[in-house]
C-alpha cells in the first residue's frame, strides 16, 4: 500500500473524526460500559490501541478512574485526539501518544487494561500485536480487542447511515466480520504468547479477549 501524502492523511483523519463524533458517537459510552462491567478494577493505566481521534479512550475515562493512553500511528489522528481531549476537559486523564501497535512503547507488566475498537482489522501481523499486548499487561489484567456497535439497534442504524455515505460499507464490514476473518484472528490469538484467551461474540459485538496469567 502506497504511503499517503501528509495532506491526504490529514483529510482522512478529519473525515474519520467527523464520522466518529456523529454516526458512531452513541456506541463509545456503551462499549466502555460493557468492558468496565467485565473487569474487577476501575483504575490504573488503560491503553487504547489504534485510538484514532480518541473518542473510545475519552468514553472509557469518563466512566472510570483510569488514566487512558490513546495510541495511534497517525500524527494527524493524534493531533485531533488532543483537540478532542481538551474539549472534553480530560487532559489529565487521557494522553495521546504516537506509536506502532506492533512495537508498543511500554515496559513489561505495566498496563492494567488494553482496549481497541476497529484497529485489529488493519494490523499487518495480529500475532505480533497480541504478543506485545501480552507483554505489557500486568499479571491478572485483561485486554478487549475487536469491533463492536454496542447494541443490535445501533448496529443496524450505523450500517444504514454508513451505507448511504459509502456505498460499499456493508460489504467491507461484512468481510471484516466474516467467519473466515474471525477464524484468522482467532488463530493469531491462539498462536500468541497468551495462555488465557477467548473470543466473545454477540449480535452487535466481537471481542478477542486476553487475560495475563498470574506469575
Amino acid at each position: 500500500m502506497a504511503k499517503m501524502q501528509p495532506h491526504e492523511e490529514e483529510k482522512k483523519a478529519r473525515e474519520f473524526d467527523e464520522i466518529a463524533r456523529t454516526i458512531f458517537a452513541p456506541i463509545y459510552p456503551i462499549l466502555a460500559r460493557i468492558i468496565l462491567g467485565k473487569i474487577p478494577i476501575q483504575q490504573g493505566i488503560c491503553l487504547d490501541l489504534g485510538s484514532g481521534p480518541g473518542h473510545f479512550a475519552i468514553a472509557l475515562s469518563n466512566q472510570s478512574n483510569f488514566l487512558t493512553v490513546a495510541l495511534d500511528f497517525s500524527s494527524p489522528a493524534q493531533r485531533i485526539a488532543g483537540e478532542n481531549i481538551r474539549t472534553a476537559d480530560l487532559e489529565k486523564r487521557v494522553v495521546p501518544v504516537q506509536g506502532d501497535v506492533h512495537h508498543l512503547p511500554f515496559r513489561d507488566n505495566s498496563i492494567d487494561l488494553v482496549i481497541s475498537r476497529g484497529s485489529i482489522f488493519f494490523w499487518e501481523s495480529p500475532v505480533d500485536v497480541f504478543n506485545e499486548v501480552h507483554r505489557i499487561l500486568k499479571p491478572g489484567c485483561s485486554s478487549f480487542i475487536g469491533g463492536g456497535f454496542g447494541t443490535p439497534e445501533l448496529k443496524a442504524g450505523i450500517l444504514e447511515k454508513m451505507q448511504k455515505r459509502s456505498g460499499d460499507f456493508k460489504e467491507s464490514s461484512g468481510k471484516r466480520m466474516s467467519p473466515e476473518n474471525i477464524e484468522r484472528l482467532s488463530s493469531a490469538l491462539a498462536s500468541s504468547s497468551a495462555k488465557k484467551h477467548r473470543v466473545e461474540r454477540d449480535d452487535a459485538n466481537l471481542w478477542f479477549v486476553m487475560e495475563k496469567e498470574l506469575s
